[in-house]
């Protein structure tokens, strides 16, 4: 019954129809019936890319379905760029089709280039489709914005998620056979032998109001006792100025689910956190224990406005 009642939540957020999204292919991407596809050869930078008009205030979201066929991992980006300013966000690819999504505030009204880029290197075959925009509702943003956090619609879980060290592969797959509350799949996290040093994932950035408060929920179990620290971390998509927002809760995992919830007001405005202008947030999963080894599975993420 939890299951369905958060996958109802989710459905709601995210029934809104959104409209098709046009791209424009870059040789030698090329447009096919079902969408776009290429056969990048590691060489050159190229792009599908789109022009869209953005409101100031205004949430909006962007969304596509990618797939790789081949082994390597050619390195692509989602680029948004407005005056001048970029940001980046790495995007992950799986052998079956996979569901993307990214948020983008709009803090003046403006032109936005929306671009999916290779960047010079590893080649492979790529193909993208159901590339759409939408701008979100009040009420859109007040609900649980974190793609698939029941994991239970395959790699789409997967995706929204990075690793907090950039030259590392992404610790995460999505596993079945963890007795959860219901359904059949959850997210893992692999915790190797390792070196000193942070350890862990963060989402895409998400949407934020300043002034708000925010739950963040999740259930959780490790293969042995071991702790784990969640934290939501403000940090502007195109560049950190100032003074870092970052509240982090630590909290003991143990070999069975148990919930853990706690809550966190943003500042309700950009004085002494100016990155807090940008109303967008991270959410963080996280070790300095280099002596925690083992797995630990995650289901039910949210994060939603009280």
């Amino acid at each position: 019954m939890k299951k369905a009642l958060f996958a109802l939540a989710i459905g709601a957020a995210f029934c809104v129809s959104a409209a098709e999204l046009a791209m424009n292919p870059q040789n030698p991407w090329k447009k096919t019936a079902e969408g776009y596809s290429i056969d990048y050869n590691g060489s050159g930078w190229t792009s599908l890319s789109k022009k869209v008009f953005v409101e100031a205030g205004k949430f909006y979201r962007f969304s596509w379905e990618s797939k790789l066929d081949g082994s390597e991992l050619p390195k692509i980006q989602l680029v948004f760029t407005a005056n001048g300013k970029s940001s980046y966000s790495p995007v992950s690819l799986a052998g079956d089709w996979t569901a993307q999504t990214a948020y983008f505030y709009a803090k003046e009204s403006t032109e936005l280039l929306v671009r999916l880029a290779l960047d010079p290197g590893k080649s492979g075959k790529i193909f993208v489709r159901k590339t759409a925009w939408e701008e979100l509702t009040p009420e859109q943003v007040k609900a649980n914005l974190l793609p698939n956090g029941d994991f239970e619609n395959g790699a789409a879980g997967v995706s929204h998620w990075l690793n907090l060290l950039w030259n590392q592969p992404l610790p995460l797959q999505i596993v079945g056979g963890q007795n959860f509350l219901n359904g059949e799949k959850s997210l893992e996290m692999n915790l190797p032998a390792r070196e000193k040093g942070v350890w862990g994932i963060k989402s895409r950035s998400l949407p934020i109001e300043a002034g708000k408060t925010y739950t963040f929920s999740f259930w959780a179990k490790a293969s042995a006792p071991m702790g784990i620290q969640s934290g939501v971390s403000i940090w502007a998509p195109t560049g950190h100025k100032g003074k870092h927002f970052n509240q982090v809760r630590s909290f003991k995992l143990e070999t069975e689910w148990k919930e853990f919830s706690w809550d966190v007001t943003i500042p309700a405005d950009a004085t002494e956190y100016s990155d807090v202008a940008d109303r967008m947030a991270e959410l963080v999963f996280m070790t300095w224990n280099a002596d925690q080894t083992g797995k630990i599975w995650f289901d039910d993420i949210s994060f939603r406005q009280k």
